[in-house]
C-alpha cells in the first residue's frame, strides 16, 4: 500500500515541477514569436501615453498623446496604467525623482491577432523542445 502511494505521489508531482523549467516571462513583455508592436497593423488601436510618476515609480497622472483609437479608449488605456502600472522611477544624478515617462500602448486588431497566432504555431514547430504551457495565450 505504501509503495503504491509513494509511486503515485512521485508520478503526480512531475507536472507540478514541469512549470519550474519554464523560462521567466515578465508581464507585458512580448513572446519570442510576436512581431514588434511599435508598428501599427490594420485594425490596431494605439496611443502614446505620458505618465507622471512619483519618486517611487508609482503613476500619479496619465495623459494621451498621439493616438488612433475609438472613443473612450484613451480613458481605459490611462485607467489601466494608473491601476496596474509599475515603473522604475525617473533618476536624476543617481536619485529617484518625480518625472514623466512616455509609453506606447497597443490594443491588437484582427490582423495582428491572426499574425500572432500563425507566428506562434510556426515558432513551436521550429522549437520542438518548448512547451506551449510555458507560454499561455
Amino acid at each position: 500500500m505504501w509503495k503504491l502511494l509513494i509511486a503515485t505521489s512521485v508520478l503526480m508531482s512531475g507536472p507540478l515541477f514541469a512549470a519550474d523549467n519554464c523560462p521567466p516571462h515578465e508581464p507585458g513583455a512580448a513572446y519570442p514569436w510576436q512581431a514588434s508592436s511599435d508598428k501599427p497593423m490594420p485594425g490596431d488601436q494605439w496611443a502614446w501615453l505620458y505618465v507622471d510618476l512619483d519618486a517611487t515609480g508609482k503613476p500619479k497622472n496619465c495623459k494621451v498623446g498621439e493616438h488612433k483609437y475609438e472613443p473612450e479608449m484613451g480613458f481605459w488605456m490611462c485607467r489601466a496604467v494608473m491601476a496596474a502600472g509599475q515603473y522604475d522611477p525617473v533618476m536624476k544624478d543617481g536619485v529617484a525623482v518625480e518625472g514623466t515617462i512616455k509609453r506606447y500602448m497597443t490594443v491588437a486588431g484582427r490582423a495582428r491577432k491572426r499574425a500572432d497566432e500563425a507566428a506562434r504555431r510556426q515558432w513551436f514547430k521550429d522549437h520542438p523542445g518548448e512547451r506551449p504551457s510555458c507560454y499561455p495565450e
